[in-house]
């Protein structure tokens, strides 16, 4: 299963509380991709992956915590666990945890229907 497979298995789960971790800030482990993003839903099953996974035990407490309340931690990769990895050398990074709540579709103001008056 891909990273952004469970990215969206985990969002889709209804009204469940969530929280996301995402990286704002890192230095060294060479090129990265962009854009990577960790979620955990309410029971801590987690999707995605931050840097390869160098971070797995820093995040998902990170994401566990940040249903809760918003979170920012700095956190270090030494040279041996990066290679590990697959990240081409140690570093650092600077990580948001933060609650996820779903937004609910708006409703409509007009009729679903001319002439239908509208459910409430």
């Amino acid at each position: 299963m891909s990273d952004l497979t469970e990215v969206a298995d985990v969002l889709a789960r209804g009204d469940e509380a969530r929280s996301v971790v995402r990286v704002l800030d890192r230095h060294g482990f060479g090129t990265v991709e962009p854009g990577q993003l960790l979620v955990a839903g309410a029971d801590g099953t987690l999707g995605g992956v931050l840097l390869r996974g160098a971070l797995d035990d820093r995040a998902a407490a990170l994401a566990r915590d940040a249903r809760r309340a918003p979170s920012v931690i700095e956190a270090h990769v030494a040279e041996d666990d990066a290679v590990a990895a697959g990240l081409a050398c140690a570093g650092g990074a600077t990580l948001l945890g933060h609650p996820w709540t779903p937004r609910r579709p708006a409703r409509s103001r007009r009729p679903s229907r001319p002439g239908c008056p509208r459910r409430s």
